[in-house]
């Protein structure tokens, strides 16, 4: 019954999150049809407007098949040395709402590369970053720090938004866990997306954490290296 429980609402979770970008999507498409009392700016706008609401929803759907994989024991990793700074730009590109944000990138001079499925760990970020969007405001500074640790790369995360609910803090990296205190305005997503986070840098033999800071909330993970593979 419990496993039923969650079942029925995960499926409903996934629905309202499907439909609010589909919605977004079809409401813009209308009023694009109808071209005669629009100006380019317009125009602009609502397919500026169908875009992102696109771009959200891949994620969500990347974020499900993801969990299924995970779930199902399916989730293979597909290796290549990449590099860091690629990672991460990559990632940020699939983010237009960071353009609304303070986004500072603070990476080591030298070159650094990380043996992993770049697929997986640019999902990660993304992940991570969607999460820092939905709990701060406009010009809020969102920093990526990386620092070469001795045997593993360590990544943190630090917005200046809302700290983390002292509820859910033990509990963010499970499935389906979001906060209530979000506002309604925002895109609160299905529960997923800092799950999957945690299982693909295990996957890779790493270590994720959260902590709440004075200025507000910062994420942490670590991926092994090797000293030969950076210069």
């Amino acid at each position: 019954m419990e496993r039923e429980h969650m079942l029925n609402s995960m499926l409903r979770s996934i629905s309202h999150d499907l439909r609010t970008p589909l919605t977004g999507i079809v409401g813009a498409s209308q009023l694009m049809m109808n071209q005669d009392h629009l100006t380019n700016e317009d125009v602009y706008s609502l397919a500026k407007d169908i875009h992102d609401q696109a771009h959200w929803l891949t994620q969500i759907v990347e974020n499900i098949l993801n969990m299924s994989k995970i779930e199902s024991g399916n989730l293979v990793l597909h290796k290549n040395l990449e590099v860091v700074d690629d990672l991460i730009y990559e990632a940020i590109q699939h983010l237009p709402e960071l353009e609304k944000r303070n986004m500072v990138v603070d990476v080591p001079q030298d070159l650094l590369f990380i043996n992993v499925d770049g697929k997986l760990m640019v999902q990660v970020f993304i992940n991570i970053l969607n999460n820092a969007i939905k709990y701060t405001k406009e010009k809020d500074q969102i920093t990526i720090h990386v620092k070469k640790l001795e045997d593993e790369v360590q990544f943190m995360i630090k917005d200046t938004g809302s700290e983390i609910s002292k509820k859910i803090l033990d509990h963010i990296f499970e499935e389906f866990v979001t906060d209530t205190n979000v506002s309604n305005d925002s895109q609160k997503g299905i529960g997923l997306g800092l799950a999957i986070c945690k299982a693909i840098v295990q996957a890779h033999g790493g270590k994720i954490w959260a902590k709440n800071e004075k200025d507000g909330a910062c994420f942490i993970f670590t991926i092994p290296s090797d000293k030969e593979l950076n210069v």
